[in-house]
């Protein structure tokens, strides 16, 4: 099952500021999950902004993570990005079957 881990969240962030503060929007809630495709793991976010509402996906393929957001950050790995990345990193740990023996 695939996982996504802090320390990949963090390499997806522009900088370690940009990173602290998708973690911050992350535990703040202001976001709402509009598609999620495990089997393509693809994911589509509607984030509250600064300055409206931002879309932000997604994406694994073969190992490589593609992502894109509507705001006007001019980099990839903006806040919402990470805060996605977060988000999702939980959705699939939830998803993930128990290995543990009982």
């Amino acid at each position: 099952m695939f996982s996504i881990d802090p320390t990949m969240i963090r390499r997806a962030a522009d900088s370690g500021t940009i990173f602290e503060r998708g973690k911050k929007l992350h535990a703040q809630g202001a976001y709402h999950m509009l598609e999620a495709d495990r089997e393509a793991m693809r994911f589509v976010y509607e984030i509250d902004g600064s300055y409206g509402d931002y879309l932000t996906e997604i994406q694994f393929t073969q190992g490589m993570l593609h992502r894109s957001c509507s705001c006007p950050y001019p980099g990839q790995g903006c806040k919402h990005v990470v805060a996605v990345l977060f988000d999702v990193a939980k959705l699939l740990a939830r998803d993930a079957p128990d290995t543990t023996d009982t």
